[in-house]
């Protein structure tokens, strides 16, 4: 029997244990594998953390698409009709880990050419990242509806997503709001690209999007009540799910919360009082961090000059997410 008599569903088992460039291969070789590799499934391995399961995403003024290795395919923006072509010529149906959609330039594409090459691929996780432009926000949020019931990770720049639809991800959400802007692969300074919209949230904000309890969060924020950075800590502590928040304070906002728990500084050294619920380990050195201990959750403090001014870039977790 000729591999291309056999019945679609056996020769879409075979292909599972087929890499892409044999793939490739197979469907050049006759009008009957063509059909068939177009029938078939793909399954996309999970070897590690590098090798990205299923991508789209903008590069150097290109779209590209990669789906598994050996499945690597770079257009130009606009040939949107040979984008669907190879994507339907590939496989039916699709089944990967990881889905990442990167630095999406939505000026160029448009979200349903999107939503048409992923369709019929399932995934459990998924990656989301965006260009700078708070123009396309809105679009950004249709990506995130798509995938709010899948295990999240986004990844954008401050202005794209409003108070709104922050609020709305579900628990367990990674979150990483940027201050930088990203084109094509290339950062900037956010200063550099739009100083006249400088955006941060506020403590209300932060202590909202910490009781959603997201895996991670990451957001520019900027502190006005040093007992906000306490009460990040004990929601830290408290919660029943993996969590970590990282923020960024300037050097005064941390020795006003050290003088809330009970702490002082006397340059690099810090005395703490009898009593106190927290603990403080000392970093030997100081481009090591300081670790202050509070119940399940830790801070570890960060100092690092910018811009002549001592920043402190306060990452906070639970032992939840320490074991994971």
């Amino acid at each position: 029997m000729n591999i291309d008599s056999l019945p679609s569903e056996l020769f879409s088992h075979i292909l599972f244990f087929i890499d892409g460039p044999v793939r490739l291969a197979l469907r050049l070789s006759n009008r009957a594998l063509e059909e068939k590799v177009a029938q078939s499934d793909l399954h996309v391995p999970s070897n590690s953390y590098k090798q990205k399961d299923v991508t789209l995403h903008t590069r150097f003024g290109d779209w590209r698409m990669e789906f598994g290795e050996g499945l690597k395919f770079t257009l130009p923006f606009g040939d949107w009709e040979s984008a669907l072509r190879i994507r339907k010529r590939l496989f039916s149906r699709g089944y990967a880990k990881r889905l990442f959609i990167n630095s999406i330039n939505f000026h160029e594409v448009p979200v349903s050419i999107i939503f048409e090459l992923i369709d019929e691929i399932v995934y459990e996780q998924v990656y989301l990242s965006a260009v700078q432009d708070e123009e396309f926000g809105e679009k950004f949020v249709q990506l995130i509806r798509k995938f709010e019931d899948t295990e999240l990770n986004i990844h954008v720049y401050a202005r794209m997503l409003d108070r709104e639809t922050l609020l709305s991800l579900r628990a367990g959400t990674d979150l990483q709001i940027v201050e930088e802007c990203r084109y094509d692969g290339k950062y900037r300074d956010e200063s550099e690209a739009m100083p006249e919209h400088e955006w941060k949230g506020d403590d209300d904000l932060l202590l909202e999007l910490t009781r959603k309890k997201f895996l991670m969060l990451r957001i520019p924020v900027e502190i006005c009540h040093e007992t906000t950075i306490m009460e990040v800590i004990k929601i830290v502590s408290a919660s029943d799910l993996p969590q970590r928040v990282i923020i960024k304070i300037p050097e005064s906002s941390m020795d006003r919360f050290l003088g809330v728990i009970d702490m002082r500084r006397e340059g690099r050294i810090f005395y703490r009082n009898v009593g106190c619920e927290f603990q403080l380990k000392l970093a030997e050195k100081i481009p090591l961090p300081h670790t202050i201990f509070y119940k399940n959750a830790t801070a570890k403090a960060h100092y690092r000059m910018e811009e002549n001014k001592t920043i402190i870039s306060l990452a906070i977790e639970n032992v939840l997410y320490s074991s994971t």
